[in-house]
Parts: C-alpha cells; structure tokens; sequence
C-alpha cells in the first residue's frame, strides 16, 4: 500500500474518480444498483425507510463510509436516533458515533492510501464495498427494528 503525504487540500481528479467507481462496479458488481460511476467523489447508498443513507467517499489519500442523513434532512435527529444505539453499532463499525471536527458524519471508517495508485483500487473498493454492506446489515436489525 503507498501512502501520500498530507499537505494542501487536493482531490482526485474527476476522470481517476470515475474510473475508481467503474472499477468497484466490475469488482462489486451489485455496487451498480446504487447508480453508474460518476466523477464525482461520493457514492450514496440510500436507506429511505430508515430515513438515512451510507456515503462512499474518495479523496486523493483515502476511502471512507458514513452514515449521513438523506439529502435535506438534519443531521441532528439522525444523530440522536443513531445515539440510542451506538452501543450495538460502535463493535460492529469499529468506529465511534462522531469522530472529532464531524457533525454531520457518523460512524465514520476511514482507509488511508494513495487513490492516485491504482494498485490500491482493489484494496479500496473492497473497504468500501465491505463496509457499506456491514452498514447497511446492522441499520436494518437497529434503527429497521425501532419505531425511530
């Protein structure tokens, strides 16, 4: 895995991004019920009935899944439903409901690596893939289960 040392903000380029997503579509091929590849940097998998949804993102030196509201909603009210069960969902994300400077994040799981190597496409698409599912599994037994 090759690293990329921080420094400015800089993002993938549109056409890498594409490309990045029609990969983890051939890789994942059920990735495509969530939309064709799009340059840009976030993939939604939306849950409605759970009045949320997992985003996929990418940058130049990482891949990242999080729990965000639907588009227009508050990030306050999912925050406070995902609250009543951060205990059974921190294990199985591994990751605490907020990490520091997020507020409208939550449960964010983060891979470090230089997405302009495509020798780390694989490991990245993988995460993402893996991740989101394991997301998507433990909301519908959690927040699917409760009248929320």
């Amino acid at each position: 895995m090759t690293m990329v040392k921080r420094g400015p903000y800089n993002d993938l380029k549109t056409d890498v991004i594409k490309r990045f997503w029609q990969h983890m579509i051939r890789r994942h091929r059920e990735e495509i019920r969530h939309g064709l590849p799009q340059p840009v940097g976030a993939r939604w998998h939306a849950l409605p009935e759970l009045d949320c949804c997992i985003s996929l993102t990418t940058g130049i030196d990482f891949v990242r899944v999080f729990i965000r509201t639907m588009e227009g909603g508050k990030p306050v009210k999912l925050r406070e439903r995902l609250e009543r069960w951060s205990e059974e969902l921190s294990p199985v994300f591994l990751v605490p409901l907020r990490s520091p400077g997020e507020s409208d994040k939550f449960f964010s799981n983060k891979l470090d690596l230089d997405m302009n190597d495509e020798s780390n496409w694989n490991e990245a698409a993988d995460f993402l893939w893996e991740t989101s599912q394991r997301y998507e599994d433990a909301l519908e037994q959690t927040l699917g289960g409760a009248a929320a």
